[in-house]
């Protein structure tokens, strides 16, 4: 998809990547964005708990705690976790899933391309894309 739909505020740390998923930074993770943007869930991508943003009971929010780092076991943390299942669940009929990080550019787009992969049967190459 071509641009965000989200205030100019917030534009440089979120971004519309298509099918109703958005990916950004913690930042963007806050009750009133989400809810003026119709946005019901939120993966949170992030070093511990207590470190995810605080939502409103009524946004679905998936906390992952996972390091960001070169030892962190991505893949095993993607399977462990159900982050397909989620995304799936979110986006169903014309649902929203915001994912993100601390920064919206390492966790949260390693866990969207192998989701991805995936879903499409695609390489990395084409994921990247």
């Amino acid at each position: 998809m071509s641009s965000s739909k989200f205030s100019s505020a917030c534009v440089e740390s979120i971004a519309y990547i298509g099918d109703g998923i958005y990916v950004g930074s913690k930042e963007a993770a806050n009750d009133a964005l989400l809810a003026e943007e119709g946005i019901g869930s939120v993966i949170s991508f992030v070093g511990s708990e207590k470190s995810a943003p605080k939502l409103s009971s009524n946004i679905q929010h998936k906390i992952v705690v996972v390091a960001d780092n070169d030892a962190a076991d991505l893949a095993k943390t993607y399977a462990d976790n159900g982050i397909a299942e989620f995304i799936d669940e979110a986006t169903k009929g014309s649902g929203t899933v915001f994912v993100h990080c601390d920064e919206g550019a390492s966790r949260s787009v390693a866990f969207l391309m192998m989701y991805f992969i995936e879903k499409t049967h695609c390489t990395v190459a084409q994921a990247f894309k």
